[in-house]
């Protein structure tokens, strides 16, 4: 078939609508188009990361040019549910095993007794867990900061958080709660106690974890305010301008498909896998889509608080403000591996299965108003890949993995991309640098990715969904093998058939139909594409080649 379209014209990468997009992000922003320009920064990517860089170098000083293929916020953050959190999703307890391995061979590891070796790695382990709390602690502070020194409007708030155990399976949750509560009396995280049960309303939360100095905010506020902080600092900010490619070295320079050039010193790339890296980097994550519901609450009927429940996948609750009288309570979870639905016939099945959780809990909860899913990258050792890019010239820099806290994690990232330009010590930057092995510890995750890996290339083997093309419905979307040939085919509410080849272009995954967000979902790398074949996230770099043998 013939290359497609590189990039989708829209404004999100879904078509379910977040609760987010009550405010309107401007779009007037010129395209770099084929100019050459020279600045110190090139930022590529207009998400949080990308756009909290740009303003930490633009207020050192620094002229800043901004790169987004698409339009400002228009990937994974506006499709956030906005946890500001310093209670790790993916279990302090479990950082600090990851992390307690020593990463490199020491000369010391062949000659001391096996007894100082297990208290070196819990010594290690330890401190690996402080700074993954202190860090995300710091990126709260940090995002509280820039809210009042711009005087950004965007529901900022305090907020205590808890971890609350699961009926049904109370002794595993009691474990969970038991392991974490003792990883932070190890740590000293401050004001942290153990309570008999959660503020919810309905049902049995049995012992929960309060966390205290959380926060949550309006994620699309926030970045109009950034927006308009980068337009005061003289920022350059360039919309629908794909990038190619980023070379460093003596000669650093981002080039974009349309033969436009940014000189710089310095390349920070923000996006979900960082086009310079886009197998080294995937390696080292696994991608998943997870799923939201928000439904009203009277005001005042239910705590304002975060909570999060020990079940795997867990559960994810906030409020956000709705009117004089009600509140929006925002609710998601029910998470699986990109293109692995819980029921391939039946893709809304998460947001019933939300809703019937959420009923149990918050039964006050009015009906369901919005609905939408959203794409996470987990690393596989549970923290982010941040700071100078492996394999690569030192003036390159990634901000990628961010998994469920991708508020806090991209802020980080900003915060040590920043002083490690600005040549300044960043206590963070040896926890998260991209480069760094994975214990051996990490080697379950892995496997378990791996085996989603192979499990994606398994689709090659399956049938096709439908018998024939005549059988897709209007607005609906499925995969026709003809012979050896597969075929994604989209067919329009209006009835117009369009074929584009199904295979992606990234490593010859085979992509499956997303009912829910109409595209085309890789299962193999998590790369996606629009109901047309065009490119939404990578790690893929273009859109599905056009069917022509069909």
């Amino acid at each position: 078939g013939t290359q497609g379209t590189i990039l989708t014209t829209q404004m999100t990468s879904g078509e379910q609508r977040p609760i987010w997009y009550d405010v309107t992000i401007p779009t007037h922003f010129p395209s770099l188009g084929n100019q050459n320009i020279s600045v110190d920064v090139c930022v590529v990517g207009g998400g949080l990361g990308g756009l909290t860089s740009a303003y930490l170098l633009a207020r050192e000083g620094k002229r800043v040019a901004l790169l987004e293929a698409r339009q400002i916020a228009s990937g994974e953050t506006g499709r956030t549910t906005a946890h500001l959190m310093s209670a790790l999703d993916d279990r302090l307890y479990n950082i600090a095993r990851m992390h307690g391995m020593v990463q490199r061979i020491h000369p010391l590891a062949l000659i001391l007794p096996n007894a100082m070796i297990h208290h070196l790695c819990y010594l290690q382990g330890r401190r690996g867990a402080e700074v993954a709390v202190s860090s995300h602690q710091a990126a709260i502070d940090l995002i509280e900061q820039i809210v009042a020194y711009e005087n950004i409007s965007c529901d900022f708030e305090r907020v205590p958080g808890y971890l609350f155990s699961s009926p049904g399976q109370q002794k595993k949750a009691d474990k969970i709660i038991d392991n974490e509560m003792e990883a932070l009396k190890e740590i000293g995280f401050q004001g942290t106690h153990i309570v008999d049960r959660a503020p919810i309303p309905g049902g049995e939360s049995g012992r929960a974890i309060m966390f205290p100095n959380q926060g949550q905010f309006h994620p699309l506020k926030y970045v109009l305010g950034l927006l308009q902080a980068l337009q005061r600092l003289g920022v350059l900010i360039y919309t629908n301008t794909h990038v190619q490619d980023a070379s460093g070295g003596g000669d650093t320079k981002v080039t974009t498909v349309d033969g436009g050039t940014v000189q710089c010193s310095d390349v920070v790339i923000a996006t979900c896998i960082p086009m310079n890296s886009r197998v080294l980097m995937v390696l080292k994550q696994e991608a998943f889509r997870t799923y939201v519901i928000a439904g009203r609450v009277p005001r005042g009927s239910v705590t304002r608080a975060l909570f999060w429940d020990t079940e795997d996948p867990y559960h994810y609750v906030r409020l956000s403000g709705c009117d004089a009288t009600s509140d929006y309570l925002i609710v998601g979870g029910e998470d699986h591996a990109v293109g692995h639905p819980a029921d391939k016939h039946d893709q809304y099945l998460p947001f019933r299965t939300l809703e019937a959780w959420t009923r149990t809990h918050w039964p006050m909860m009015g009906p369901v108003e919005y609905t939408w899913s959203g794409e996470v990258y987990e690393p596989i050792d549970l923290v982010g890949l941040m700071g100078r890019s492996p394999a690569h010239d030192k003036n390159i820099f990634v901000i990628s993995g961010d998994g469920g806290t991708g508020m806090t994690h991209t802020t980080i990232g900003a915060k040590i991309i920043t002083d490690m330009i600005m040549g300044r010590h960043n206590e963070w930057e040896a926890l998260y640098h991209p480069g760094r092995r994975p214990s051996l510890r990490a080697a379950k995750s892995f496997a378990r990715y791996a085996g989603a890996e192979v499990s994606g290339y398994s689709h090659w083997l399956r049938r096709s969904d439908y018998p024939d093309i005549e059988d897709i419905e209007p607005g609906c979307g499925g995969v026709i093998r003809c012979g050896l040939h597969h075929v994604a085919v989209y067919k329009d509410p209006s009835g117009q058939v369009h074929r584009q080849s199904a295979v992606c272009p990234h490593l010859g995954g085979l992509v499956v139909w997303n009912d829910v967000e109409k595209s085309w979902d890789c299962p193999v790398h998590g790369s996606r594409f629009d109901k047309t074949g065009a490119l939404l996230n990578g790690p893929a770099f273009r859109g599905l080649a056009k069917d022509t043998d069909s």
